[in-house]
């Protein structure tokens, strides 16, 4: 019950927004919903296949998957603090 309130800010949440706002700017409002609906699809096809890929990789290799997921956000993070800062910048 408790991944429900937890998950769903994660989906689409103020991350998520605010990403779509540059994002639209940046690379035009087509592209960028497209590639929003494709994440959903993604993230469906994730959570059908979180069952099996759970026991498949085991409890080290979900810690594993967790941290590089970890790290691809921290990277995405930095590049659009950086970009935010450019933008200022000018």
């Amino acid at each position: 019950m408790g991944v429900v309130p937890l998950g769903t800010p994660l989906i689409v949440g103020p991350a998520v927004l605010t990403s779509l706002l540059i994002l639209g700017g940046v690379q035009g409002t087509s592209a960028t919903i497209l590639a929003f609906l494709v994440n959903l699809l993604i993230v469906a096809i994730a959570f059908l296949a979180a069952g099996p890929m759970t026991r498949m990789l085991g409890e080290s290799g979900t810690r594993a998957i967790s941290k590089i997921t970890a790290l691809l956000l921290a990277a995405y993070a930095v590049m659009m603090i950086r970009s935010g800062v450019e933008s200022l910048m000018r």
